[in-house]
């Protein structure tokens, strides 16, 4: 591969092929390693991209959860322990699934997203919950009642993810369920180190806030040369007299605990949703959206994913799409495995008996052909021609004597059979009449593939077709050594995964969905709400469904991962929202108001932080992080989408009464 120039590939026509220099002709080249080669090019390359999407996501972090415009009530070192509470999580659920036996996977690179979401998300819930609290009250009160408010909330939407990806781990996909087991794990310690590390860091934040220490330099009692504080007294008496605070730095504090985010919901963006015309325009939007999304999700596709996960620029792409150019007409080659037994007396079962039973099979390409090497008709045409010495046949050209049938044809494998001698196994090769333990026979199967677009792919349904009906001519031959022999390719694999993914994806998800309901409806504690929130959690994955097919994805190994994640985040998007509003007091619509502008901000940072950590991953050439971007952007945009447009739109028309208007009554 080197000396043809593979390593470094010419990508200055249509397709790469190996920079080898030569006037006549262009090499398109492919080996063993050449996949593995590939795939490590793609990991080496994506280093710094995923290092930038994580730096973004931190930075969002830091710059939200406190800002950093005053001296003293900023919160980086906070946030810096947020993400160091989100690390111990993700390796505690990494470290308990290893332990545990479940495999490492390629798709597994994308969970440190998913847990650093789900993470931040709880982090702003968190705070939020604080920020709203009696600054004048004690510190352990404070946090106690931040947690107590914000710990049901967490704690929804938390447990709904967990099960959602422990159900997932019963799928027959191994990726599926090892990624789901190592998740819903990282799930579970995420929920527990944010209610009480986190609440701890936040502890003494507030400790250092009391302190009047600076945030980036807590040990230095009057901050540091370059950024010196002054006492609280006296900043308090400057704010008192029209002036700005001294520990104020370049920009103004915010006027409302949300933020920016939230005045800009609670005072003009709720205000606009909770007017009946305009709710019922939104919510007839979403309908037909989700009606239009559903109707795309049905064409929904299954493909093998092996050829996306190499990059643009890989000669071993230009050689694939070469081969589907001038071979895709060829068939599959299968080898046809027998079993211990009595070959001697399976003689005619394994020549004439198993070619006319697969000439008969319509997916098997005829045996004419070079594509059919059968050894036992080998032996038998070399033992009419006299090739094989020793021997005594019948009318038919078997061989009559046990002895001299295997004693013969281990002679003819060492001499004019040698095409054959990797073909068959011995029980024992110094003492071949002590029998075969196993032998293969090659045909082939017709091609399965289709053309789709400028693609050519198998085809899912005739590849099934063809794998079973063979599997069952197979069966069928009970003179064979054994009674039956076993048909196998390398290409079976993924002929299986396209019998099964396509159930296995909606049965996740389907599990998955009923897994919220009933965990919404048992933590949320009302019907009605938990309906509403369930609706837009179904809509928003219809709308995904039928979005992936429209930008191209099909269902593949990766894809169904990406859709269990989709379940997860979703559900964050619309729970918080939803539970909040049970939590305020009022007419639907002033309880709406004050659910954008109280927990739809921390909902919107959490959605916002997850996108820009992902925006980068577009760059991307790896396949597992390009739709890594492709639904986590579907799933930012729909989930955001339905949590703060469509489910604040049913509350205000429809919103059941408050917890703390029911006990009143």
């Amino acid at each position: 591969l080197d000396m043809l120039g593979c390593n470094t590939p010419d990508c200055s026509g249509e397709k790469c092929t190996c920079s080898y220099a030569s006037e006549h002709f262009t090499v398109y080249a492919i080996a063993t390693r050449s996949w593995s080669d590939a795939f490590g090019s793609v990991i080496r390359g994506d280093v710094g991209l995923i290092n930038a999407a994580f730096l973004i996501m931190i930075l969002y972090l830091i710059l939200n959860l406190g800002g950093l415009c005053h001296k003293i009530n900023s919160r980086a070192l906070l946030a810096f322990a947020c993400v160091g509470c989100i690390v111990a999580a993700g390796v505690a659920g990494y470290g308990l699934a290893m332990w545990l036996q479940f495999d490492y996977t390629p798709v597994h690179s994308v969970l440190p997203f998913v847990i650093l979401g789900i993470g931040v998300d709880d982090a702003f819930v968190v705070i939020n919950a604080l920020d709203r609290i009696d600054p004048t009250l004690p510190i352990p009160e404070r946090i106690g009642k931040a947690v107590s408010h914000a710990g049901v909330s967490i704690m929804v939407t938390s447990l709904t993810d967990f099960v959602a990806f422990a159900i997932s781990v019963s799928s027959a996909l191994p990726a599926l369920s090892a990624f789901c087991m190592t998740a819903a794990f990282s799930v579970f310690f995420l929920f527990i180190f944010q209610l009480s590390m986190f609440a701890a860091f936040v502890t003494l934040d507030l400790r250092r806030v009391a302190a009047n220490r600076i945030d980036c330099c807590f040990c230095l009692p009057r901050g540091c040369f370059c950024c010196p504080t002054v006492p609280r007294e006296q900043a308090e008496r400057a704010v008192e007299e029209g002036n700005k605070d001294p520990n104020q730095m370049c920009c103004s504090p915010p006027t409302h605990k949300g933020g920016i985010i939230g005045k800009v919901l609670e005072h003009t963006v709720a205000p606009i949703l909770v007017k009946k015309p305009v709710a019922v325009t939104v919510i007839v939007a979403f309908i037909i959206l989700c009606a239009s999304c559903a109707s795309q999700a049905v064409l929904l596709d299954v493909e093998v994913p092996d050829r996306k996960f190499l990059p643009d620029d890989s000669y071993v792409l230009g050689a694939l799409e070469k081969n589907d150019v001038h071979f895709a007409s060829l068939g599959q080659k299968v080898d046809l495995m027998t079993v211990p037994g009595d070959y001697f007396a399976a003689q005619k079962a394994l020549s004439v008996d198993l070619r006319a039973a697969l000439d008969t099979d319509p997916y098997v390409s005829p045996t004419n052909g070079d594509s059919y090497r059968n050894w036992a008709e080998g032996f038998r045409a070399a033992c009419g021609a006299g090739l094989v010495p020793g021997v005594s046949l019948d009318a038919d050209g078997y061989v009559t004597v046990e002895a001299q049938y295997y004693a013969g044809l281990k002679g003819w494998l060492a001499g004019p059979g040698a095409r054959y001698s990797g073909d068959i196994v011995w029980l024992d090769e110094a003492a071949p009449v002590r029998g075969i333990k196993v032998s293969k026979i090659a045909c082939e199967l017709k091609s399965v593939n289709k053309v789709q677009g400028d693609k050519v792919m198998p085809d899912a349904d005739t590849a099934i077709e063809a794998m079973d009906s063979l599997r069952a001519l197979c069966d069928a031959q009970t003179s064979l050594p054994g009674g039956r022999c076993t048909p196998y390719t390398a290409e079976f694999l993924n002929w299986e995964t396209f019998r099964i993914i396509k159930g296995e994806m909606y049965s996740s998800v389907a599990l998955c969905l009923v897994a919220v309901f009933i965990i919404t409806l048992l933590l949320i504690a009302h019907p009605l709400t938990s309906s509403l929130v369930f609706v837009c959690v179904v809509m928003t994955i219809v709308d995904i469904l039928g979005c992936m097919y429209m930008w191209g994805l099909a269902i593949d190994s990766v894809s169904v991962i990406q859709l269990v994640i989709a379940v997860g985040l979703s559900v964050d998007y619309s729970a918080h929202i939803g539970h909040n509003f049970m939590t305020q007091i009022g007419s639907r619509e002033s309880r709406t108001i004050h659910t954008m502008g109280d927990v739809g901000s921390a909902v919107m940072c959490g959605g916002v932080s997850t996108f820009l950590g992902v925006m980068l991953l577009a760059l991307s050439k790896s396949y597992v992080f390009r739709v890594l971007f492709q639904c986590f952007f579907l799933t930012v945009v729909l989930g955001l989408g339905h949590g703060m447009l469509l489910l604040p739109a049913l509350l205000s028309l429809v919103g059941p009464k408050s917890y703390k208007t029911a006990a009143k009554a």
